[in-house]
């Protein structure tokens, strides 16, 4: 019973499609020694790296299209999770003039409530894409 609203919830059984993030897991901690400042303040790396220390799982990206989204090319029965492609917005952004040059910085600045967003998720979605990753994530 939901406290809130004093109904009982309903449980739904879906299909969805998944992002691999456990593939990744390795080279999100080497990404991470690699640049030991990527997130700051540092209590808030320690924060991600604690969390992907705990162990990677798959996360879910999509859902049945019975709600909106953008629809999966491959699959017109899913679409995207909003945050999902929220996270793919930025690369729009990329294809601006200096976004790829190795010597352009990139840097995020984010609210603690996302962090786990841009510091995992983020980074293994470019790695996946063999995209450039941000330089830097500072979050308030």
């Amino acid at each position: 019973m939901c406290p809130d609203h004093l109904k009982t919830p309903d449980v739904l059984t879906e299909k969805n499609r998944f992002f691999k993030l456990k593939k990744y897991e390795q080279a999100i901690k080497d990404f991470y020694k690699e640049y030991p400042n990527f997130v700051e303040p540092g209590y808030r790396f320690n924060e991600v790296k604690s969390f992907v220390e705990g162990g990677l799982e798959d996360f879910s990206v999509s859902r049945e299209t019975n709600t909106f989204g953008i629809p999966l090319p491959f699959d017109p029965s899913q679409v995207t999770y909003v945050w999902y492609d929220a996270l793919f917005n930025y690369v729009t952004v990329s294809q601006q003039e200096g976004f790829r040059d190795e010597t352009t910085e990139k840097v995020h600045i984010l609210g603690k409530d996302i962090v786990r967003f841009h510091a995992i998720f983020w980074p293994a979605m470019l790695m996946s894409a063999e995209m450039a990753l941000p330089n830097h994530e500072y979050v308030t």
